[in-house]
């Protein structure tokens, strides 16, 4: 919080030096030297106010609405961005609305958020919320942007808490697809004991007839091959 030259009962000195310059052009004060130093004195608190606002905690984040076409896109951004991510984040910014700003540099170009941007204009929106990431030098800018696409693969799930999450949002009627997990997912998540236990289509096959490549864990021989196949039942 930014911090303002006040007086008692949080009245404002520059206001206490107002009204002293009122009572001067009313008559009330008696010579111009008190009406001269009320003068100085605003000049100068004027002067402190801003030098504190400038002086304003650097933890401190500006949010700006933007036009929705100022924000440019980043032109090397490494991640891929399926339209499956977009439609989950519209979604999001439809029931929730906007809790994350975009971040960009002093340059306007997109540092963290590409898939919200996306959303937004998939959406139709006319103006988004950014932040100016200022303070950062050029390299900064970049490690800043791949730390955070990064830092999202570091993390997992524990099933045995987001299951019981899931189900609470079951039972506040809450659409479970608004987390941005598909509905094999939830089900997987909801009642992991459901699979039939039968293999995935893919496996045409399943026994020792399966050619499969083979190497000697000693001598680095390798060979591939496959049972022979199982005489039928007469």
């Amino acid at each position: 919080m930014i911090k303002t030259a006040t007086g008692i009962n949080g009245i404002s000195q520059i206001d206490s030096e107002l009204e002293r310059i009122e009572e001067y052009e009313a008559g009330k004060e008696s010579t111009a030297a008190a009406y001269l130093g009320a003068m100085w004195r605003i000049d100068w608190l004027r002067e402190r106010e801003l030098a504190m606002k400038d002086a304003a905690p650097k933890d401190t984040m500006k949010i700006e609405l933007w036009p929705i076409e100022k924000p440019i896109p980043y032109a090397r951004n490494a991640r891929k961005i399926p339209q499956s991510a977009i439609d989950k984040v519209a979604a999001s910014i439809q029931e929730f609305g906007w809790q994350q700003p975009i971040v960009v540099d002093v340059d306007g170009v997109v540092v963290v958020g590409h898939v919200r941007l996306l959303a937004a204009k998939q959406l139709g929106e006319k103006k988004v919320p950014v932040h100016v990431a200022r303070g950062l030098t050029p390299g900064q800018i970049k490690a800043f942007r791949l730390m955070d696409n990064r830092s999202h693969q570091e993390s997992g799930w524990d099933v045995e808490l987001l299951a019981p999450e899931l189900a609470e949002l079951q039972a506040l009627s809450i659409d479970v697809s608004l987390t941005g997990f598909d509905a094999e997912e939830i089900s997987k998540f909801l009642d992991p004991g459901s699979s039939d236990g039968r293999p995935p289509e893919s496996f045409t096959e399943y026994d020792e007839t399966i050619p499969t490549e083979h190497q000697c864990p000693k001598c680095g021989y390798t060979w591939s091959g496959a049972a022979a196949p199982k005489p039928e039942a007469t």
